[in-house]
């Protein structure tokens, strides 16, 4: 007969994509810019939660300090040198801008410093960014 086989209640495969929609949706419904995978232990036992491994790896991903920057606002981070050619149109001379664009990491912190008071004369406020060494960090505007 050509009519197909039905299965009968569930199968490994059907519950884990009906897992797998769930964790998808969950996701989008919060607007995710990133996933980050932790295991619970090292030795991938189920059920079982290690907080001192939880912990290790929270701090060798850097996700502790990517939680304590956005919670004092700083939602977007760029480094020095990607910030200073994004935003070196803010610049008044077209030379200081075509210098910004393509500024060498020893020099991107000053070139930095100069579109970020050029940014604060033009009206954007003073505490909404920090120029840390690597990066710069934005508040959401």
């Amino acid at each position: 007969s050509s009519r197909p086989r039905k299965l009968f209640g569930k199968t490994l495969i059907s519950t884990f994509q009906q897992e797998m929609n769930e964790l998808s949706a969950t996701l989008e419904a919060r607007e995710c810019h990133h996933v980050r995978c932790l295991r619970p232990n090292d030795e991938q036992a189920p059920l079982e939660f290690d907080d001192t491994s939880m912990l290790r790896q929270c701090r060798y991903s850097g996700l502790l300090e990517a939680t304590r920057i956005r919670r004092q606002g700083y939602a977007h981070r760029r480094p020095l040198r990607t910030f200073a050619a994004r935003y070196a149109l803010l610049l008044h001379s077209h030379e200081s801008r075509r210098l910004a664009r393509h500024v060498l990491m020893s020099k991107a912190f000053a070139a930095c410093s100069t579109i970020c008071e050029a940014a604060v004369s033009g009206g954007l406020p003073p505490d909404s960014f920090r120029i840390g060494h690597t990066k710069v960090f934005l508040r959401e505007p």
